[in-house]
């Protein structure tokens, strides 16, 4: 007996050892603990993926099946084959569904009282009524069966990834989070008056009040919260599409195979908490980027000077993908930048030449910059550093390009006492700033335009 109670209690000991160790799929979100299997956050107005855990893996949706549903409801509704005071017959079938409490979510339908669509499309959004679903089915397509086979063609119109054997979600339907969260977005996308009942938290169903599935407009409350759709199953876990706005800014999330009721809200709190903190960033980066660069963005004050100094061909990225804009100008880059305003003209040869070949020993054949430095050179707009070197890599000062664009433009040979500073202040084309602090590439593309432009 002694052996038998202690194999009793390490089995015991094991099994909750097992059940604290986290899933296989658990990962942190925004430093949080998740446990559902697959994740997704959407942000609604611009379609962009926030996160996702396993966003293109077929899983078990549950009563989320019901969106699908819904859609093809409003669809039906829209077209005028029904209409929101249509009668809903009841069938042996749904008669009989709705009085079977081991069906999900049960509320009882008679032959003898008259039930229309749009009191079931309330019914079935919050209280998740899966007879209900049927019976609309029934009304629209003449069978679940055949109603089954426009969700399915309904779902490879929209792109949705989707398989689905029944229209309540109690056979083993199959979606990815990814098309969960796309379809939520286009259930209120196109019929937007579905989130009047989704946020409801409560319905009177003739005579009885029906909770809500979604405990984030009751017990576990989340501000903004006003969507959409429960699943529970054993083959899906706890499942939930959530969605919620704040600041005008609205989240769709798909939390699949959660382990219970409660983690699934939890989960699906710390995906819009953690949407919310990224979603801005995310946004600024996908959409005001300025193509190709991954460092310049359309709301920049520099943005308009950047791209002008693309355009003209000035200026280029440091690498295909970035412009480094806050990076210091280099005489080296002033050096070309004047030489292709010019036109790429050959240095001087008629006896004007200020280098020979070889004067500047760190300006050598091949580099970017030679031809350019030893036409700026052989026209006095730039001058070497000393001992032989031009020193291509040194840093640019805001005096040191008001005197080569003063040199430039022909309207002096020095302006090293003030006045090529005085003269660019007084045009315009330096605005702000100390003579002696370093241009950057972003301050450099604004000078060059004004300059250009003057």
């Amino acid at each position: 007996m002694k052996k038998l109670r202690r194999t009793l209690g390490l089995a015991l000991a094991l099994l909750l050892l097992l059940m604290s160790l986290p899933s296989a799929f658990a990962a942190t979100v925004g430093g949080k603990y998740v446990a559902a299997q697959g994740l997704f956050i959407l942000d609604y107005d611009t379609g962009l993926e926030l996160y996702s855990q396993n966003a293109d893996m077929a899983l078990v949706p549950a009563s989320m099946t019901k969106v699908m549903s819904v859609y093809l409801m409003y669809e039906a509704l829209e077209r005028g084959e029904i209409a929101p005071d249509t009668v809903v017959p009841i069938s042996e079938k749904v008669y009989r569904l709705s009085h079977d409490y081991s069906y999900i979510n049960t509320a009882p339908l008679s032959y003898t009282d008259t039930y229309y669509v749009d009191e079931m499309i309330d019914l079935i959004l919050v209280f998740s009524a899966s007879a209900s679903v049927v019976a609309m089915a029934e009304l629209i397509s003449g069978s679940e069966e055949a109603f089954v086979e426009r969700m399915n063609a309904k779902a490879s119109e929209l792109g949705i990834n989707a398989t689905y054997y029944d229209c309540a979600g109690i056979k083993d339907n199959y979606i990815t989070p990814r098309s969960m969260a796309l379809l939520a977005s286009r259930l209120i996308t196109d019929y937007p008056l579905a989130l009047d009942i989704t946020k409801k938290p409560s319905t009177t169903f003739h005579g009885v009040s029906y909770k809500s599935t979604n405990l984030l407009l009751a017990d576990q409350y989340y501000e903004g919260a006003d969507g959409l759709k429960t699943g529970t199953t054993n083959a899906a876990g706890c499942c939930f599409t959530g969605t919620a706005v704040r600041n005008g800014v609205r989240l769709i999330t798909v939390v699949m195979k959660s382990p219970s009721n409660i983690q699934r809200y939890i989960d699906t709190k710390t995906l819009l908490d953690y949407g919310f903190s990224i979603r801005d960033g995310i946004v600024r980066d996908a959409t005001m980027r300025l193509a190709p660069f991954t460092d310049v963005y359309t709301d920049d004050w520099y943005a308009e000077a950047v791209t002008n100094a693309l355009e003209t061909g000035l200026m280029q990225g440091t690498s295909a993908t970035t412009f480094s804009p806050h990076s210091n100008l280099t005489r080296a880059m002033t050096a070309t930048i004047l030489w292709r305003l010019a036109g790429k003209p050959e240095a001087a040869v008629n006896g004007e030449l200020r280098i020979e070949s070889g004067e500047f020993s760190d300006v050598l054949p091949g580099a970017y910059y030679y031809d350019a430095v030893r036409w700026a050179s052989s026209e006095g707009i730039v001058e070497g550093t000393g001992e032989g070197l031009f020193t291509p890599d040194a840093n640019v000062t805001r005096r040191e390009l008001a005197t080569m664009l003063y040199r430039f433009a022909g309207i002096g040979e020095d302006g090293w006492d003030g006045e090529a500073m005085r003269w660019a202040q007084s045009e315009r084309i330096i605005n702000d700033g100390r003579p002696e602090d370093l241009t950057n590439r972003a301050e450099c593309a604004a000078i060059i335009m004004r300059f250009a432009l003057r």
